[in-house]
């Protein structure tokens, strides 16, 4: 399927009505609406990621905003998470294989990856946990573009995120 504009505004839309926290319950309608437009399996995952609070805000000392989400298979980052970004055109990045052949793609066959769309969820339905980092995390996570990790001592959960 060639992805167009469109059907990212159909995405948004239906992210948009999860509502601002405290979201309403997810009904059918908002269920059947976003796996019409991502499929079934890319939702049921990505809904996965948000219930097992796979999906952290990382806050660096500059105030940037990060989120990471837990990798599913053995071909993530060293680490077993992904680092994305959702404040950059046409939706957010992610550093996962799927994002680059399916969305990245010169013909698109999908519009996002299960952790930008679990990220996406997560902050409508305020589903996150935070983390905080300090300076030797963003240095360790500059030098391995979309693989840091946090390393003991360096992230230190800050709680929040309800969900």
């Amino acid at each position: 399927m060639a992805t167009t504009s469109a059907h990212a505004h159909l995405l948004d839309g239906a992210l948009a009505a999860l509502g601002p926290p405290p979201p309403p319950l997810l009904d059918s309608t908002h269920l059947s609406t976003l796996a019409l437009i991502v499929g079934p399996t890319m939702l049921l995952d990505a809904l996965d990621l948000v219930d097992k609070r796979s999906v952290a805000r990382i806050h660096t000392p500059s105030g940037a905003t990060l989120y990471q989400v837990a990798a599913s298979s053995h071909s993530a980052a060293p680490g077993g998470s992904y680092t994305l970004y959702l404040d950059v055109p046409r939706g957010g990045y992610c550093p996962c294989p799927f994002f680059s052949s399916a969305v990245l793609a010169p013909a698109p066959t999908a519009l996002i990856c299960k952790h930008l769309l679990a990220c996406r969820i997560a902050d409508r339905l305020d589903a996150w946990h935070d983390k905080r980092v300090g300076l030797k995390w963003v240095a360790g996570f500059a030098t391995r573009f979309g693989a840091a990790v946090p390393a003991g001592g360096t992230a230190a959960a800050a709680g929040g995120g309800g969900g």
